[in-house]
């Protein structure tokens, strides 16, 4: 690794570093952590308040807080376009770190999650993969980080888990983060046309499956 490599790789250890100090020092993991918890967090920041916030997305799996928080306060915070675009960033981010050290820490994760989702992903041939992947993603049915991690274990490449995420997650993120940027409004014929979505969304795995069934019979 050259040293300007090094030196840049140091710099961001030293920059997440700083951003967990400074939530354990504002009590993130307190009882009854949320939205506006976040928001004054990530506001408290000023201008860096953008890099925050994608900071905190991208190392989100580790400090346990769900995605759909984390989608709700982008919306909130920036609106729906800025919120959206930012938390893809960290959303991607942050699943790319969990693949890789999937990948690399093997035995450990295995024992830590079994092969639940480990064995769903392998089950898919290899032309199988970003639709499988997209309707893990897609549905609240499949938790967003063990996916990540059953996937990092699994056989399935890089491409095809940023591209199965990326397609998976864009509509989920599109939809909380409107839902944050309309949080005063919650009950428009707007956000109540979101929630029907959503709902669908939610049985995306049953109609794929019959599907499935329907195709092999």
């Amino acid at each position: 690794m050259s040293t300007k490599k090094k030196l840049l790789t140091a710099l961001s250890i030293l920059i997440v570093i700083f951003i967990i100090y400074k939530l354990e020092k504002q009590s993130i993991h307190r009882p009854g952590f949320n939205v506006e918890y976040i928001q004054h967090i990530v506001e408290s920041f000023g201008i860096l308040g953008i890099l925050v916030y994608i900071l905190i997305n991208s190392i989100r799996p580790f400090l346990f807080i769900p995605t759909t928080i984390m989608f709700i306060s982008g919306g909130v915070i920036f609106g729906t376009i800025r919120g959206s675009i930012y938390t893809l960033a960290g959303l991607m981010a942050a699943s790319s770190l969990s693949f890789f050290l999937a990948r690399r820490f093997q035995k450990p994760f295995k024992k830590i999650f079994g092969n639940k989702y480990l064995s769903k992903i392998n089950s898919l041939s290899s032309d199988q993969v970003i639709r499988g992947l997209f309707v893990m993603r897609v549905s609240p049915a499949f938790p967003f980080d063990p996916v990540s991690y059953g996937s990092g274990i699994s056989h399935m490449s890089y491409k095809q888990f940023c591209i199965g995420t990326l397609l998976g997650a864009f509509p989920k993120v599109i939809l909380y983060t409107f839902l944050g940027d309309q949080i005063d409004n919650i009950f428009s014929l707007q956000t109540l046309i979101v929630f029907v979505i959503l709902l669908i969304l939610a049985l995306c795995p049953y109609f794929f499956r019959k599907k499935s069934q329907a195709f092999n019979k």
